[in-house]
């Protein structure tokens, strides 16, 4: 079988040039970038030393253009599977779970070891030393000196606070105290009777300066320990009380505490507790203790821009959130003077 010449050299006398394939189909792949096709070499002239075409590499539906270059994850191999990403959060979740068991498993210990350490005259007065005086929560609990009956009214509200903060709880705090309330039940009923302890004197009477500091220092711990509450009888003197010392304080937060005590009540009657129905004092100035915006938001809508829900009362303190969400920089620029 005669051969032809080799590439690029001239055809000699006698050979016949070599002609291109004559049949339709070609070596080459018909996928090209931009609208030509394959490099078919013309049959006038020389014959061209045939080409293939630059390999352009096919990752999609259609084909990529020659400078496409492959993704990183498939030129290296390391792309991680679905299942290992999986365990990897898996495992990120339970460490983190480790470390918040580990902490809250420290707040209850030191919790613990500070009330261990607290020596006799810390304890209760027996009956032999006071009036007894019976509430919906028991006789209460009165100690030697108004400001250890608030120390020990702080420690039960710390311990109700770590077990609704317990990492297995619920996120949402009204969720976890219904969900820790047979935990915490005995706990909220103490800081009540420790509260009726720090008893104030009669109206006629002026209230002491650390009296008055007591009764006012015990209104967060009837707060954290009143929300769970679910008798009647209960629910009405924890609101009496609070209020009483907001009249004979002058510390208007009381009113606001009593509201708060109120509102996680009725929230609680719309999903499986008892009923309640607030207590309002309507010639109260703001707004939230007088249910004035709890009226207008009852009423229906009058034009659909209707803004009623969107409050804005002047007088609100509304600054006193920020002991709970505000940084140090925000608590030093309040105006105390203002």
């Amino acid at each position: 079988m005669a051969m032809g010449p080799p590439p690029g050299a001239a055809p000699s006398q006698g050979q016949h040039t070599s002609k291109p394939p004559t049949s339709s189909h070609t070596a080459y792949p018909r996928h090209t970038s931009g609208s030509q096709g394959a490099h078919v070499p013309s049959q006038s002239g020389p014959a061209a030393p045939m080409q293939p075409p630059p390999a352009v590499p096919f990752f999609g539906m259609a084909p990529s253009r020659p400078n496409n270059s492959m993704p990183a994850s498939y030129a290296s191999g390391q792309s991680q599977s679905p299942s290992t990403l999986q365990d990897d959060h898996l495992n990120d979740l339970n460490a983190a779970t480790d470390a918040a068991m580990d902490e809250w498993t420290q707040i209850r210990h030191a919790l613990n070891s500070f009330a261990s350490r607290l020596g006799p005259a810390f304890q209760p007065l027996g009956p032999e030393f006071h009036q007894p005086l019976a509430t919906p929560f028991g006789d209460a609990v009165v100690y030697r000196s108004y400001d250890i009956g608030c120390l020990w009214a702080v420690w039960h509200m710390a311990v109700i606070i770590a077990i609704r903060s317990h990492p297995s709880m619920p996120p949402a705090a009204m969720m976890a105290a219904g969900v820790a309330a047979q935990q915490t039940a005995s706990m909220a009923h103490e800081v009540a009777r420790i509260a009726a302890g720090i008893a104030p004197t009669p109206r006629h009477v002026p209230l002491s300066p650390s009296l008055g500091a007591a009764l006012v220092e015990s209104t967060m711990p009837c707060f954290f320990a009143g929300v769970q509450y679910r008798d009647a009888a209960q629910r009405a003197w924890i609101v009496a009380r609070i209020l009483d010392i907001e009249a004979r304080t002058g510390w208007a937060s009381a009113g606001l505490i009593a509201r708060g005590c109120e509102t996680a009540w009725v929230k609680a009657a719309a999903g499986r507790g008892p009923p309640y129905e607030r207590v309002r004092d309507v010639r109260h100035a703001d707004e939230r203790i007088n249910g004035a915006w709890e009226r207008e938001s009852e009423e229906p809508p009058r034009e659909p821009s209707d803004r009623r829900n969107i409050h804005r009362f002047a007088p609100t303190r509304v600054h006193w959130a920020i002991g709970i969400i505000g940084m140090e920089e925000d608590v030093a620029r309040i105006d105390l003077n203002g």
